[in-house]
């Protein structure tokens, strides 16, 4: 009985104190940013970031505009989040606390780009 409790109460603190997207992907993402010709200035959300190429990590969570600027000529690219559904699902098998987690953490998201190449 008393390993039966023990085995009960270690699945239950598992299962209600984990998440799955923000302890398996996070709430980070990798995105490259290119042009052709490269050492183009890159802004995001209208603050200067640095020269293509440049390799950055954005919250999932948020929506971007990246801005290239080379040689008088200015690109513009929007970057949006958008809900990965089958974090939610997997959320939902989870339990409550999982998905509560994983919401205010905004770790459902993902972008819709993570690789940019602009030619000018």
């Amino acid at each position: 009985m008393k390993k039966f409790l023990v085995v009960v109460l270690l699945i239950g603190t598992l299962l209600f104190t984990t998440n799955c997207a923000s302890l398996l992907k996070g709430t980070s993402q990798a995105v490259n940013l290119h042009s052709r010709p490269p050492k183009a200035e890159v802004y995001i959300n209208g603050q200067f970031t640095g020269y293509t190429p440049l390799k950055i990590h954005l919250d999932s969570n948020k929506s971007y505009i990246v801005e290239f600027r080379l040689n008088g000529e200015r690109k513009v690219v929007q970057i949006n989040k958008r809900i990965n559904a089958g974090w939610v699902i997997l959320d939902i098998f989870m339990g409550f606390v999982p998905v509560l987690i994983d919401l205010v953490t905004g770790a459902w998201y993902e972008l819709d780009k993570t690789d940019v190449v602009i030619t000018f």
